[in-house]
């Protein structure tokens, strides 16, 4: 009789062990949604629960599709955005101005070859001294790398203009 009440007691001692596996189970999926819950509140616009003016459910509530759960403050998100804007702006005439810098550099380098041109033509002549003709080789040259400089001048304002619109279409978030 003792053994068949002990094969009761461990069958009822394995159930509970069971039982509680399962608790341990459903505490695990708990605390990842928990945890879950905290990672999409920090990735809508980057906000956690303080940022939020309103909180339109409570903890357990049954949510639905599309409904609204926080009102948020829009006055640190729209003044994020302005700058953003401004941002945008600023490296939008960056780029205009890199532009007609390189314009401006492209028509000096142009005269300062032909200048060169000539004078090449001169120097064996002697109608132009050798150190006339360096100096106008000089700047031809010089000109010749501000052109190259404000190549470069013009991709990294137009990434500052990419960066610039990234960041403004997240501020719009």
């Amino acid at each position: 009789m003792l053994d068949g009440r002990q094969a009761e007691i461990d069958k009822e001692v394995e159930k509970i062990k069971v039982k509680i596996e399962e608790v341990k189970k459903v505490k695990e999926r708990v605390d990842s949604m928990q945890e879950e819950k905290e990672r999409i509140l920090e990735k809508v616009a980057g906000l956690t629960r303080d940022d939020a003016k309103e909180v339109l459910f409570k903890e357990g509530d049954d949510v639905k599709k599309n409904q609204v759960l926080f009102r948020i403050d829009p006055q640190p998100n729209e003044v994020a955005l302005r700058q953003a804007e401004a941002n945008l702006a600023r490296a939008r005439a960056q780029v205009e101005q890199a532009r007609a810098a390189m314009a401006r550099d492209r028509i000096q380098a142009d005269n300062a070859k032909t200048e060169l041109a000539r004078n090449a033509d001169l120097l064996p002549q002697d109608m132009v001294s050798q150190e006339e003709y360096d100096a106008v080789r000089s700047t031809a040259e010089a000109l010749e790398a501000a052109v190259l400089a404000d190549d470069a001048s013009i991709k990294s304002a137009l990434e500052s203009v990419r960066a610039a619109q990234t960041a403004v279409e997240q501020a719009q978030i």
